[in-house]
């Protein structure tokens, strides 16, 4: 297996951490359904996409893959027909079919904070002016309170 980053091996069997000794003598190798399922996605898979694969579950005929972004999901898509055909052969007999969900590692980031924008001398100038002729105490109110925030530099 190729060296991945960190990041990428948040979601992997605990098995594949141990030494192969220790493995075999765990009887850990083969043992588990969900360890074979893992050994048979890394030999058919591309190893890009293992490297984004976050979990696999078997929900009856159907192979759940969740991987890091929507990019792999669309590669897996695409893939569908031939990685479940190799995925039989190596013994997921009812397997028929497969489907990619997106469970990214990270939260998005937040989104940035609208920046304050500041009126001219001049603007603010020109609402306090049409603010006095307003006769409506509720919008002249708000265009003296909007004249306050002139940038003064």
């Amino acid at each position: 297996m190729s060296a991945m980053s960190s990041r990428d091996d948040v979601f992997r069997p605990l098995t594949d951490f141990l030494p192969g000794t220790v493995r075999d003598s765990l009887g850990a190798h083969g043992s588990d359904p969900a360890d074979a399922l893992w050994r048979h996605w890394r030999a058919v898979a591309d190893p890009a996409v293992v490297r984004h694969t976050r979990s696999l579950r078997l929900a009856g005929d159907t192979l759940v893959v969740h991987v890091s972004a929507p990019v792999w999901a669309h590669k897996l898509r695409h893939s569908e027909a031939t990685l479940v055909r190799l995925l039989r052969r190596r013994g997921q007999a009812t397997l028929r079919h497969l489907r990619p969900r997106v469970a990214p590692t990270s939260a998005p980031a937040a989104p940035r904070p609208e920046p304050k924008l500041a009126l001219s001398s001049e603007v603010a100038r020109l609402l306090r002016v049409t603010a006095a002729d307003i006769e409506d105490d509720a919008l002249r109110h708000a265009l003296e309170r909007l004249s306050r925030h002139a940038w003064n530099g």
